[in-house]
């Protein structure tokens, strides 16, 4: 009895830590969560592209994560990456990803803003400040922060609402969902699928294969 209390727990606990998508009924989530259970040992081989990123290319870890911008679980992950990647400076590094959710309203405008932002060279500072309050996500603080940062609101108006900046989300949104992404955060390390804010399992899999990742470019391995 206390086991199969124990591997229900198991299969719950990602319900609690990630945003999901409204439809999907109690059912389809933990049979979402069996498969992400059984497929533990299975490494995707996620193409960066062009995505944004922090730390050096040649990092033993590479974290990649697809988030929402008014996800409080994506914010979890957020910031135990920014608390690990002042830790293993230099041994990370991080890539995000946008996968707004439909039931979020501002989800995808605060994702067209960050990529605006981004063609003035200010993601980052943006991105801090959406995730700084996210049940405030709106049209009023997308303005504000980037008049904070002293952005050229021209370009930025113009660039949040152009084609190419809905193509590089709509991009990023196609890449998590043939990647199995349905709710945020859904992470990355070296490939390896943590889905929710498990900060205690993404500590411990970014830990590990710092170890490992080091271990390869002691051999020659890029």
């Amino acid at each position: 009895m206390k086991k199969s209390l124990f591997v229900l727990f198991l299969i719950l606990v990602p319900l609690f830590s990630a945003c999901t998508k409204k439809e999907e009924n109690a059912n389809q989530n933990v049979k979402a969560n069996e498969e992400q259970n059984s497929k533990k040992e299975e490494i995707y081989n996620v193409d960066l592209g062009t995505a944004i990123f922090r730390g050096p290319q040649d990092a033993p870890v590479t974290v990649v994560n697809f988030s929402d911008f008014q996800c409080p679980f994506s914010k979890r992950s957020i910031d135990l990456m920014e608390s690990l990647l002042k830790r293993y400076n230099g041994k990370v590094r991080y890539v995000f990803k946008h996968f707004p959710l439909s039931f979020h309203k501002w989800a995808k405008p605060a994702s067209y803003a960050a990529v605006a932002a981004q063609n003035q060279g200010k993601f980052w500072e943006y991105y801090a400040k959406l995730y700084s309050d996210v049940k405030n996500v709106n049209e009023e603080s997308i303005v504000n922060y980037a008049k904070e940062l002293k952005l050229d609101m021209d370009k930025f108006n113009a660039d949040r609402i152009s084609p190419e900046t809905a193509a590089k989300v709509q991009a990023d949104i196609a890449q998590g969902s043939l990647f199995g992404v349905r709710g945020t955060p859904t992470i990355f390390i070296n490939g390896i699928r943590i889905v929710g804010a498990n900060n205690a399992k993404i500590e411990e899999t970014i830990t590990e294969q710092i170890v490992a990742g080091e271990q390869l470019k002691a051999k020659g391995v890029k």
